[in-house]
């Protein structure tokens, strides 16, 4: 940019005449004139995709109209080589254009391709001679009659952005009339002057016009611009926002700490890696533009959400980063995109951004606190984020291993005969699953059709477990509502014996090593499973359905009855030779040799290894402890300090009994991170909440009026050691 022109002027009316006088052609760009009724000629660059005017063509395209800042400003019209109009191709979507850009962008699986125009303002009323002082309305006005009445404009797909006194035009543009925010699909004004802020501060009109219009506006500065100060873009980005009645799309502002006036890099370059996905690395300006369509509803925004916080060990150095409890309630997401925002040097990203919700971190093997930031974008290029905290520590022992499901994970074995025809069988598990699901969420399964089947399923919306036993019949068992939570790993165990009478004896489920209470099927159980079930097994999902959206371990099968105090004593320890049961074990995967990632390995002494699709092994986080003869691992031993003074924190709950409104007051020792749960009498965790206490005093706050009257347990927890807990009766 070679001046800065201050704004004052008047708008002009202008009525449109064409010029159609051929072009000189500078790369892709040509420069041609419009003449307004005043005698006022109007040069401007325009490129259309290839193909635009082939026969029989009647493809619509985008539209971007590009305001140039006041250092291109000129009284001369000229159209010849080496023109003012030709210094517009250092700028903009106009510069790519020179470089040889086609101006085509992938968005939500389309490729669009852009026409571009890049109109140039005079720097004098030919009338007065006077600076003109302001982008004049009747141009940008005159540029678009032009395209709609020449060019195979989507008039839906419309988009206005300028740069300085080009982003002041454009802001200028907005606020003269009701029609003209009418006319687009978005506009983004870059670092525009503050000038007098006419139709957006002393006047609505400006920010009433953009709220009726339900126009997506994205404004871009510099703190640090001495040019054109912060204010020209924050003061009309607020006031649209801070409009009464508030628009239905909120205004978008970046502004950064430094790049002083000449930030446009930043936005319309995507010439090298910094710039491919322009704004911060996540979209570009073309891709927002996409996103925007004047034909289609509001977009709702999306919702991003990393799930818990995560300790792993420096052993491992390997956390996995999730974004799969993201939602987008009118669409799609179509891009993650995953940021450290503190934390040691340590530590790489895998896929820093792409279309799948989760990626690794690999080399943690600082020990420290890691914060992450996910964005998500939707398919209309809104963003939403959201933070994950890791924990890396050097104080765990031996650390397991786990499998992390995506979507349409699982492990497939072959045909465990030994469930065939079966009187008697246990299935065991550890999983985690990340969110409430509305549709079935298999553990396990061997199944070939409703009446033939065995399953252990998480039941739609409501958290309850259901097992499947059919032989002929669609016959199960199931807990009540609620068994399990989002977030918590749990250990279940369904025990199958035929031999029995009734189907409390014939099927039992256990979570953690509580027996649970079941519902049943209207037709009973069978005594014997199918023998035409010949399906494959699998654990932690199905083809085409059911994926467990969450993490699974140690998975078992029995040909025999399991009691339920051995359920008990093993379901934290990896199992040994010498558990009692251990001649009928018949499928072992205990998820810890990573060796093959697409494998599950079968251990001691099974027949059935296992194939994984679409799942990743990971650190375990799930406390699994020694059996005393398989040399299994033990996971996050308690810090030092809290070895040596054996018990960091302490502290009291009050009132109790109580309504439901509950205070804890700790006592640190140390500052951490510690988790609180609230249980049931039967040890199922309905709620809980992760926070952070500082040495000293702290108080924590908790709301359990939605739960029913009775007693329950709420544990402090740092990591897997209980460091409080407290028995509580609700009234």
């Amino acid at each position: 940019m070679k001046r800065f022109t201050p704004l004052t002027g008047q708008c002009l009316v202008f009525f449109l005449l064409l010029s159609n006088l051929p072009a000189h052609i500078n790369a892709q760009n040509i420069a041609k004139r419009i003449t307004a009724s005043n005698g006022d000629t109007i040069p401007f660059l325009e490129y259309k995709p290839a193909g635009h005017d082939a026969p029989g063509n009647t493809r619509k395209y985008p539209l971007i109209v590009f305001l140039h800042g006041g250092g291109e400003q000129s009284n001369n019209t000229s159209i010849a080589a080496g023109a003012p109009v030709w210094d517009i191709e250092g700028f903009g979507p106009s510069r790519l254009v020179s470089l040889g850009y086609k101006m085509a962008f992938t968005w939500n699986g389309q490729v669009d391709t852009f026409i571009v125009l890049s109109p140039m303002c005079r720097s004098t009323f030919r009338s007065t001679g006077n600076p003109i002082g302001q982008w004049q309305v009747a141009y940008i006005t005159s540029i678009l009659n032009y395209a709609k009445n020449n060019l195979k404009i989507d008039t839906n797909r419309v988009y206005l952005t300028g740069m300085s006194f080009g982003g002041g035009g454009t802001f200028g543009f907005l606020a003269s009339n009701a029609a003209n925010a009418k006319r687009l699909a978005a506009a983004a004004p870059l670092c525009a002057p503050p000038h007098h802020f006419d139709g957006w501060g002393s006047t609505p009109n400006g920010p009433q016009y953009v709220g009726e219009a339900k126009l997506p506006v994205w404004g871009f500065h510099a703190e640090n611009d001495v040019t054109c100060d912060v204010t020209g873009t924050t003061v009309p980005i607020d006031s649209i926002n801070n409009h009464i009645p508030p628009p239905d799309v909120k205004a978008l502002k970046t502004i950064w700490p430094d790049g002083g006036h000449g930030i446009w890099p930043r936005v319309y370059n995507i010439d090298n890696a910094a710039y491919t996905y322009g704004y911060d690395g996540i979209v570009n300006i073309y891709e927002w533009f996409l996103g925007q369509n004047k034909s289609l509803p509001v977009n709702v925004l999306p919702i991003a959400s990393v799930g818990n916080d995560t300790t792993i060990c420096t052993s491992s150095g390997v956390a996995t980063l999730s974004g799969g409890l993201s939602t987008d309630a009118d669409g799609s997401i179509v891009r993650y995109v995953w940021k450290k925002i503190s934390g040691p040097a340590a530590g790489t990203i895998a896929t820093p951004l792409g279309s799948s919700s989760s990626t690794t971190v690999s080399g943690l093997t600082t020990a420290g606190v890691y914060k992450y930031q996910l964005n998500v974008v939707d398919n209309r290029a809104a963003i939403a984020r959201d933070t994950l905290t890791v924990t890396v520590t050097s104080s765990c022992s031996d650390s397991g291993k786990a499998l992390t499901m995506s979507s349409l994970g699982r492990i497939t074995a072959g045909n465990v005969t030994q469930l065939n025809n079966a009187s008697k069988f246990t299935l065991e598990a550890q999983f985690k699953y990340d969110a409430t699901v509305s549709g079935w969420t298999t553990i396990m399964r061997k199944s070939t059709s409703l009446t033939d089947r065995i399953m252990i399923h998480i039941g739609p919306n409501n958290n309850s477990i259901y097992v499947m036993v059919g032989n002929g019949n669609n016959t199960y068992g199931y807990t009540g509502a609620n068994a399990v939570s989002p977030g918590t790993w749990y250990h279940v165990a369904a025990v199958f014996d035929g031999t029995q009478s009734g189907n409390a004896n014939r099927l039992k489920v256990y979570i953690d090593g509580v027996q649970q209470s079941l519902s049943f099927s209207a037709i009973d159980l069978p005594a014997n499973t199918s023998t035409t079930n010949t399906a494959p097994f699998m654990a932690g999902g199905e083809p085409g359905c059911c994926y467990l959206n969450g993490t699974i371990d140690e998975v078992r099968v029995w040909d025999t009855v399991l009691s339920a105090a051995t359920i008990g004593a093993w379901k934290d320890k990896l199992l040994g030779s010498c558990h009692p049961n251990i001649a009928h074990l018949v499928v072992y995967w205990p998820l810890d040799d990573n060796t093959n990632p697409a494998t599950a390995t079968a251990e001691l002494g099974t027949a059935y290894g296992g194939t994984i699709t679409n799942g990743t092994y990971v650190t375990s986080a799930q406390a699994t402890t020694s059996s005393g003869c398989s040399g299994a691992r033990v996971i996050f031993a308690p810090p030092l300090e809290v070895i040596k003074e054996n018990k960091p924190l302490t502290g009291k709950i009050y009132p109790n009994p109580t309504e439901g409104l509950i205070q804890i007051e700790l006592n640190a020792s140390i500052s951490k991170s510690v988790t609180v749960n609230v249980l049931d009498m039967f040890g199922r965790n309905l709620h809980s909440n992760k926070t952070f206490v500082v040495k000293g005093f702290n108080r924590i706050s908790l709301n359990i009026t939605s739960l029913p009257s009775g007693v329950y347990m709420i544990e402090v927890r740092d990591g897997q050691v209980i460091v409080e807990k407290y028995k509580l009766m609700k009234r």
